[in-house]
């Protein structure tokens, strides 16, 4: 499993790309309504950063809200219900809050806490790469006004998808990686080996054959 994050200011545009405008999935809301449309749940956040703004006396987020994608491989999430998505995100959000990066040792709590904010988790089936995988869209703001902190957040997410595969006895992302380079390598050079002669469209249809997708660029 990989996971990805950043810090956004599109956040109305982006609600409304993971629930593809309210057709996609919800796995999960926290502290949000049941039921709501994209625009009725960003009103509601941007809502809770005004009144923290307001109490605080401080100024707009320009970055007000953290996007993260959570993809298992298609082989770990064979045969999955939504109940076991569910289950996924649960145990993502709770890894994410117990991330503790060099210097946080110490620290009580996370700077940025997932679980006491307001967030929506989507599925998606419908990729190009046909892999099923989660979107998470969260306030900066927590339900304490909080500031969940975007610092170094990629890393922060790519750590909790290594707790999440630890937990879950699946490879890290980084044997799998080896693997498929390995494998790919293997795959091209058995083609190559059985050519005659070298042509690039024989090259491509062999591969596409083998399931790869060819992109060939020629330059002058």
């Amino acid at each position: 499993m990989i996971a990805r994050a950043k810090s956004i200011a599109h956040g109305g545009v982006s609600l409304g790309y993971i629930t593809r405008q309210g057709t996609a999935q919800v796995v999960k809301l926290n502290h949000l309504p049941v039921g709501a449309s994209p625009q009725a749940i960003y009103g509601y956040m941007k809502l809770h950063q005004k009144l923290r703004e307001e109490k605080l006396q401080c100024r707009p987020l320009k970055n007000n809200m953290i996007r993260m994608e959570i993809s298992p491989s298609k082989e770990e999430s064979e045969g999955w219900t939504l109940e076991d998505w569910k289950q996924l995100a649960e145990d993502f959000v709770q890894a994410f809050d117990r991330v503790r990066l060099p210097g946080e040792e110490g620290r009580k709590r996370s700077p940025c806490r997932l679980s006491k904010s307001q967030y929506i988790i989507t599925l998606h089936t419908d990729s190009k790469s046909g892999i099923p995988h989660l979107h998470l869209d969260c306030n900066r703001v927590d339900m304490d006004n909080c500031l969940n902190s975007d610092h170094l957040i990629g890393i922060r997410a790519k750590k909790a998808a290594e707790e999440v595969n630890r937990l879950r006895n699946w490879k890290r992302t980084e044997d799998r990686f080896e693997e498929n380079r390995a494998r790919i390598k293997q795959d091209c050079l058995a083609v190559l080996s059985g050519m005659s002669a070298f042509s690039w469209g024989k090259y491509s249809a062999a591969l596409e054959a083998k399931g790869y997708t060819v992109n060939l660029k020629m330059d002058a």
